[in-house]
């Protein structure tokens, strides 16, 4: 009774017991391609949603700029203009257009319609804390990356990182992406 030698014991397969890890293995490869899954389509709709937040931003930012003074080079096209987080404009969301432009000096012309990327921008950070319960909820701290005005043209980027599913909190911060998505719009005509 020493040394087991490499023959097969009688009555028993000697594939026993191998098949039952192996299909262990299986299934937990099929949960992680799952669970992996999942946290990347989650990350690819988070993506979507925030182009469609940039969308909005620049749309109604844009609607809020006078075409004529843009193209008559009072709004000093192709400075770009880095701005703070949407929720430092939450208590301005109900200010009327013209009130940002009078407090940093960019003035509005007679119809009260801001004239300048400031005002544009000031525009944009409003838009933003207007749809931060809406169609920019996504991830955490959505706020405007920067803000362009060239050739008729308002060029605003917002900045979020996005929540991964699954993912324990200690690691959100770390390997969570950071996502952000530019827009344009044509400035309207005053």
């Amino acid at each position: 009774m020493g040394r087991r030698s490499g023959r097969a014991v009688p009555g028993r397969d000697p594939e026993e017991g191998r098949v039952g890890l192996l299909t262990c293995a299986a299934c937990a490869f099929v949960c992680v391609f799952l669970l992996v899954s999942i946290a990347v389509t989650g990350v690819a709709v988070q993506d979507r949603r925030l182009l469609a937040c940039a969308d909005r931003v620049a749309a109604t930012a844009a609607g809020v700029i006078d075409g004529a003074s843009v193209y008559a080079g009072g709004s000093g096209t192709g400075a770009d203009q880095g701005t703070g987080s949407g929720a430092d404009q939450g208590a301005d969301a109900n200010a009327e257009p013209g009130a940002a432009a009078d407090a940093d000096g960019g003035g509005v012309d007679a119809d009260g319609v801001p004239a300048s990327l400031p005002d544009a921008t000031a525009a944009a950070e409003r838009a933003l804390a207007q749809m931060g319960g809406t169609t920019c909820a996504v991830g955490e701290g959505v706020r405007i990356e920067s803000a362009s005005l060239a050739d008729g043209d308002l060029r605003v980027s917002v900045r979020a990182r996005a929540t991964v599913a699954f993912l324990p909190s200690f690691l959100a911060t770390a390997a969570a992406p950071v996502l952000v998505r530019s827009s344009s719009a044509r400035v309207h005509e005053g």
